[in-house]
């Protein structure tokens, strides 16, 4: 069983990014981190393309993990990720030839400089991709026992009666997972720092942002909480529930 991994900072989202080619005005690059993942970005040509970041001098966040939901185009292409701490001299980090058009999750030795791209090569269309998430991951300590720890559907349908009493069923979309965990206990201790992550998490969401978490079956899925942290204190640990649901696009 996985140990569950939380990521919800988006550093494109405090940096400046841009596209080469420069993005197609009707699919603007800012959509890479708007965390809406069904609203596309598409390049404004075919060609390579490149998705510059710049952290700027200020604030330079670690990351570990580049995220990009499915539905995307680039299957069979080369991507690599690159970093600079000139914006001259590029060093390779990581690199992979994608298959299939299904969510990609890579992860890669953390590394923590300015600037930082993402090169596509050798696409025969437009390059499309709803989102780009480059972040960092956070393992939690431990997972809640199965007794506190929920997996369900959220069913789509809006149920009424007719006027002899029986129900009719309107179904209005597809259904999205849940994942409710009773967190008993939690605390911070050495590396893992549980309670100080969970309330950094619940302050990036700020009941707008959604964010993608890996339950304890290694399922990755984007999606909110449905209601904020509320955190009960005893002594130096805290217990509290973590109420998620999936965003679909």
């Amino acid at each position: 069983m996985a140990k569950i991994k939380t990521y919800y900072l988006n550093i494109l989202e405090s940096s400046t990014v841009t596209s080469t080619p420069s993005a197609d005005s009707d699919f603007p690059v800012y959509r890479l981190y708007d965390r809406h993942i069904g609203r596309s970005y598409k390049a404004g040509s075919v060609a390579e393309t490149t998705i510059h970041v710049d952290q700027g001098a200020t604030t330079i966040n670690e990351v570990d993990t580049l995220i990009i939901p499915a539905n995307h185009n680039l299957d069979g292409l080369v991507c690599t990720l690159s970093y600079s701490d000139n914006d001259i001299d590029w060093t390779q980090h990581h690199q992979w030839t994608q298959s299939g058009s299904a969510i990609i999750e890579r992860s890669f030795s953390a590394i923590t400089h300015r600037y930082l791209r993402l090169v596509i090569s050798g696409p025969a269309s437009v390059v499309t991709m709803h989102e780009m998430m480059l972040t960092k991951a956070y393992e939690w300590d431990r997972n809640p026992e199965s007794i506190g720890r929920g997996v369900y559907p959220v069913f789509n349908v809006e149920r009424r009666e007719d006027t002899g009493g029986r129900p009719r069923y309107l179904e209005l979309g597809d259904s999205r997972q849940a994942r409710i965990y009773a967190l008993n206990k939690i605390h911070d201790s050495g590396s893992k720092q549980d309670n100080t992550e969970l309330q950094a998490l619940n302050n990036a969401w700020a009941g707008k942002k959604p964010f993608y978490m890996k339950d304890h079956d290694a399922t990755l899925l984007f999606g909110e909480l449905v209601e904020p942290l509320e955190l009960s204190v005893s002594g130096d640990y805290i217990d509290a529930e973590f109420n998620f649901l999936e965003v679909i696009p």
